[in-house]
């Protein structure tokens, strides 16, 4: 007998819902959970992967066989891990790791991750969660360098052995500055006949983009004669990625200092205006 999406299939000329297995022997019973198990018109209900069921059989032995398929769990552990760029730079990317999910008489054998940017700074809002570009779904364990610093918001899907399908809650990832770190300081002194001498400063992200609202510090190295000064000491770059500061008199040197980047000494003068 096949129990299938016609309803029961019988052998032998037997009407009875049932089977008859002879003394020390096997008859394999095939199931579609899709369709009607009854054979007695009633329409089918759709059981998907995502539904627990369970599975009874009983004989006229009383031996009961019983199969519960029960939903698994994912779990997502999220952490951040640190690479050191060179020149004190260092960049982190996310680490998702889907490895605690577990799976009732069964084994997980598809974890499907999305990465989604949390556009309203959380993942509450659900219908607005674009995906990351170039964010690799499939695998146990996620390593991922984003093209932005967030936030972002990660869930995980995963199928066991048995074809049951589960997906967990959103998990919240904090935008971190260190997901596109700055890797580029530019600092030249410009002066003409026209305009104030001035140090102009550009800061780049590790993508060559440039990095806004970062604090950009102006100190005095070398002091010829004792009157070199600045119009402002410390700064902050722009959308553009940009600082600056006048010199506002004396000749020397200005060390350009901004984060973890690798200092640039700049040579000034603006004896004019003392």
């Amino acid at each position: 007998m096949t129990l299938g999406g016609g309803g029961c299939q019988y052998l032998n000329g037997d009407t009875s819902p049932s089977l008859t297995i002879p003394a020390g022997g096997s008859i394999k019973v095939t199931m579609n959970l899709t369709g009607s198990l009854t054979g007695n018109g009633i329409a089918p209900s759709f059981i998907g992967t995502d539904q627990q069921i369970d599975i009874k059989v009983l004989t006229s032995l009383t031996n009961i066989f019983e199969q519960t398929y029960r939903l698994p769990t994912p779990v997502i552990m999220y952490s951040t891990a640190t690479s050191n760029l060179g020149n004190n730079v260092q960049q982190d990317s996310i680490v998702l790791d889907g490895s605690q999910s577990s799976a009732y008489n069964a084994t997980i054998v598809n974890w499907n991750w999305t990465l989604s940017n949390a556009v309203a700074g959380s993942c509450s809002d659900t219908g607005n969660l674009p995906p990351v570009s170039g964010f690799p779904s499939g695998g146990k364990i996620i390593h991922f360098s984003p093209p932005s610093p967030g936030p972002f918001c990660a869930n995980l899907t995963v199928t066991d052995s048995n074809g049951m399908v589960a997906t967990s809650p959103y998990q919240f990832i904090p935008m971190d500055t260190a997901f596109i770190p700055a890797t580029n300081m530019l600092a030249a002194f410009n002066s003409t006949y026209y305009a104030p001498p001035v140090i102009n400063v550009t800061i780049l992200d590790i993508n060559g983009n440039p990095v806004n609202n970062t604090a950009v510090n102006y100190i005095l190295d070398t002091n010829q004669f004792g009157n070199l000064s600045l119009s402002s000491y410390v700064g902050t770059t722009n959308n553009l990625g940009m600082s600056s500061t006048n010199v506002t008199c004396g000749t020397g040197t200005v060390k350009v200092v901004s984060g973890q980047l690798q200092p640039i000494t700049v040579a000034v003068s603006a004896n004019s205006g003392c």
